[in-house]
């Protein structure tokens, strides 16, 4: 329905509910025996032993970094922001997120003195990133050392090439670039 929200599944399910209350109504309009009536109400906890209904599987981690990097996608980064402080068992709040962050890339090598993430997306203009934490953060996806961050490489768009980057865009398509 093109409106973004913070809880996205309850835009589903208010989609889906609406969907569902025309077609009941269209399929059931000769009846006049029964009233159809499908109506979201929030969220509840199924019971432990309810049938499963539908399950979504293949989208990774990676996959999600690999779609935010290269297309500069800022719900997947505020996301994987959040989900971040989750990994670390802290609330999925941007303040928890922010020492997440900062703490586990501190702790993988990267040089973030100087630093002040407000959110994941980059898109506050409070936000504060060095080039010499950049570059260790790259310098750690190229070592060997590091192996789990050999991805990162390739989640990177290329100028005048890929992304968000590439020429498609106006960018980096001058004699000079």
């Amino acid at each position: 329905d093109l409106r973004s929200s913070w809880d996205t599944s309850a835009d589903a399910a208010r989609y889906f509910t609406s969907v569902l209350a025309t077609e009941l109504a269209r399929a059931l309009r000769p009846r006049t025996d029964i009233a159809p009536v499908a109506r979201y109400t929030g969220r509840l906890v199924a019971d432990d032993d309810a049938a499963e209904l539908a399950r979504i599987t293949g989208n990774s981690v990676g996959a999600a970094l690999r779609h935010m990097l290269l297309v500069s996608h800022n719900n997947s980064a505020e996301m994987l922001f959040r989900n971040n402080a989750l990994a670390m068992g802290r609330p999925a709040t941007w303040s928890a997120a922010k020492s997440s962050s900062t703490s586990r890339l501190a702790a993988l090598g990267v040089n973030v003195r100087g630093w002040e993430l407000v959110d994941g997306s980059g898109v506050s203009r409070r936000d504060r990133v060095t080039a010499r934490g950049l570059v260790s953060l790259l310098r750690l996806a190229q070592s060997p050392r590091r192996p789990e961050l050999a991805p990162l490489r390739d989640y990177l768009p290329v100028g005048g090439v890929s992304g968000t980057l590439q020429s498609a865009y106006g960018r980096f398509n001058t004699d000079p670039t």
